[in-house]
């Protein structure tokens, strides 16, 4: 085209030449032709101008950060801006998330005007209309806007961004914002409809450049935070048990870790439904450090507590406004140096089947607290007309990862569940034979060998315990192992070991404990093992069957082995005081309530104990500690039962 002009500028030079100056309407025409070749010439040149800037803002960074910075440098240079600034609205929100500044406004200077209403104008301008808002003259405009002149902002215009989805609807992105100086109108530098209309042309490069920057966002923030969870996979399925001394997942570390790097903020946890209970899972800060869950108190009101509202309503809760709603905060941190001023939940969800319905069950949330800055300081929004905070751009991103985090935690649960299940005794819930004998007791054998420290163990034996399911039935005895159970454990310290050794045979092991101590603790749950209401609560559970009582007892009575017979029918009458000929015939002669009564008052039972002691000059190791107590629960139930049997020096194994 240039090449073109320039032949038609050769061509007029040569016809001046044999022109008279003389003829003045030639010359006339020949200045006319000129004049637009000039005009053409520069039409060409601005619109060089305008595709070199569109194709360097198409070309622009996939980072927000670095494309917000590369549109405020072409264009506010390009149209002589003394003020530019750029920002991101969350049309779902209606508030600016994200605000950039090139050469103009300073952080106090932005605050002042959100706190004077002139940004929100500018905002919900944008929100309202998609054509631009021009002022030429600041003076002429409302009373809100002098605040301006401060500022020395005499010219500007709004641009409101507004990227066409292809489908006839139309995604608010956010807007661009010029201004001038009071040198710059003084000097007639207006907005032009030139300028105007150009700087709508090149508001869709800016929409595609934002947009673009946008899905690279998302798709980084996902990707990141995905492959990380995948690798805590890989390592759970490779056996790693995956705890940390606190009982947290370790592998969820990395994760909410992940998390706070990608969207931005200072606190990241899980919060998991268990039973009808909601307990914190992990928690960290920005700092990568975990936060005990001691420290994290959850109060739950699912009308109107900010978490509590994502973890029963199943939606996801985005707040930057905190401080204005601190009556709603159903999440507090101990000792939180922070004022909380936004947050975002996003609740977990595992789906099922119910009949012919898919149905979702909310099994937890992740939490977010405080959204951060590039510069990592925490984003205050605590004054009316507040910008920034969390966005649905980061509510996307925190539900695409949701599903990968709840089958983390669920394999992980299950994990440790089995995991439990494989130290754990299923009727009582202590540890089990091989938990006690290959961990717990090594482990504090090992700790009193190093520390010299007292450490004294406990065998107990249900006294006549096969007799006793003969009489009452297995039901019976499975209570009863339970309330023992129960009541060993709810009556000892935490740091003891109470496990089930085999049968109705339990072992504790009491770390740090004199034998004179052990002996009163042995002492204590020998009495409250009596007391428990064993009969009330059989009845309480109706699992008292007379039929079924009767046959047992006449199995005994009918025993061919006579010494057998013998045997249980005296246990029965001197242990359990219960004459087995007189319970038969009064259910024989119908005398049902009679025989129950008779049956339940009986129902108690007793401990027999042998109680062990380290050091030891003839222990050497746990099996050896192990053997003595067997040995002493031995003695126990040879001199007469209902008793304990402590560690003597020296032994006297012939005497009671």
């Amino acid at each position: 085209m240039q090449e073109f002009l320039d032949n038609i500028q050769q061509n007029l030079d040569k016809i001046k030449e044999h022109v008279p100056r003389e003829n003045n309407s030639l010359c006339s025409v020949i200045e006319s032709i000129e004049g637009g070749l000039s005009l053409l010439r520069g039409e060409i040149n601005r619109e060089s101008v305008l595709v070199r800037i569109e194709r360097e803002l198409y070309s622009s960074p996939r980072s927000i950060n670095d494309t917000m910075d590369h549109i405020s440098h072409l264009v506010k240079k390009e149209f002589e801006f003394s003020r530019f600034d750029i920002a991101i609205i969350d049309p779902e929100l209606r508030r600016v998330i994200k605000r950039y500044s090139k050469g103009g406004f300073g952080q106090e200077d932005l605050e002042k005007l959100c706190r004077h209403g002139a940004l929100g104008n500018t905002r919900d301008y944008a929100l309202n209309n998609t054509e631009p808002w021009i002022v030429n003259d600041i003076m002429t405009e409302e009373p809100l806007w002098q605040l301006s002149l401060e500022l020395d902002v005499w010219v500007h215009g709004t641009f409101p961004l507004y990227r066409d989805r292809g489908t006839g609807e139309k995604e608010l992105l956010g807007l661009i914002h010029g201004g001038r100086n009071r040198e710059a109108f003084q000097q007639g530098k207006i907005l032009n409809p030139k300028q105007v209309s150009e700087l709508k042309r090149l508001a869709g490069a800016v929409c595609r450049a934002l947009h673009e920057a946008k899905l690279a966002y998302f798709e980084q923030g996902v990707m990141k935070i995905q492959q990380v969870i995948g690798s805590a996979h890989l390592e759970l399925a490779d056996g790693e048990d995956g705890e940390t001394i606190e009982g947290q997942p370790a592998r969820m570390s990395s994760v909410l870790d992940a998390i706070t790097e990608t969207i931005g903020g200072s606190y990241a946890g899980i919060l998991v439904r268990e039973d009808s209970r909601i307990i914190p899972y992990a928690f960290r800060d920005s700092g990568k450090h975990s936060i005990q869950p001691e420290k994290i108190t959850y109060t739950s009101r699912p009308l109107t507590g900010l978490v509590s509202r994502a973890l029963f309503g199943g939606s996801s809760i985005i707040e930057n406004e905190v401080t204005f709603k601190s009556d709603s905060m159903d999440l507090k941190i101990e000792d939180l140096e922070e004022t909380i001023y936004t947050l975002i939940v996003v609740p977990l969800t595992e789906t099922y089947l119910a009949g012919d319905k898919i149905r979702k069950n909310v099994t937890g949330a992740i939490v977010v607290l405080n959204k951060r800055d590039e510069a990592g300081s925490v984003i205050a929004t605590d004054f009316i007309g507040n910008e920034g905070g969390f966005s649905s751009l980061d509510r996307r991103i925190l539900e695409s990862i949701a599903p990968h985090v709840e089958t983390y935690i669920s394999n992980t649960l299950s994990h440790r569940r089995l995991h439990y299940l494989s130290l754990t005794d299923g009727l009582t819930q202590l540890a089990n034979h091989t938990h006690f004998k290959e961990n717990l007791l090594p482990m504090e054998f090992k700790r009193s060998s190093r520390y010299g420290t007292p450490l004294s163990v406990i065998f107990a034996d249900i006294d006549h315990f096969k007799v006793f399911n003969d009489i009452y039935g297995h039901q019976t005895g499975d209570l009863v192992l339970r309330e023992v159970a129960h009541t060993l454990r709810e009556n000892s310290r935490e740091v003891d070991h109470i496990a089930r050794y085999g049968g109705e045979e339990f072992a504790i092991i009491l770390p740090n404990t004199t034998l004179e101590d052990a002996l009163q603790y042995a002492g204590k749950m020998s009495r409250l093992v009596k007391e428990i209401p064993f009969g009330a609560e059989v009845r309480e559970n109706n699992l008292l069957d007379i039929d079924e009582t009767y046959k047992r007892f006449m199995a005994i009575i009918n025993l061919t082995d006579e010494n057998n017979r013998s045997v249980k029918i005296s246990i029965m009458k001197n242990h359990f005081n219960l004459d087995i000929f007189e319970i038969v015939g009064q259910i024989e002669n119908g005398e049902i309530e009679h025989a129950k009564n008779s049956i339940l008052d009986s129902l108690k039972i007793c401990l027999s104990m042998g109680l062990a002691f380290y050091p030891d000059s003839r222990i050497k190791d746990q099996n050896e500690l192990i053997k003595m107590a067997d040995m002493l629960l031995l003695k126990a139930k040879e001199c007469g039962r209902d008793r304990v049997e402590v560690q003597q020096n020296p032994m006297d194994w012939n005497k009671c």
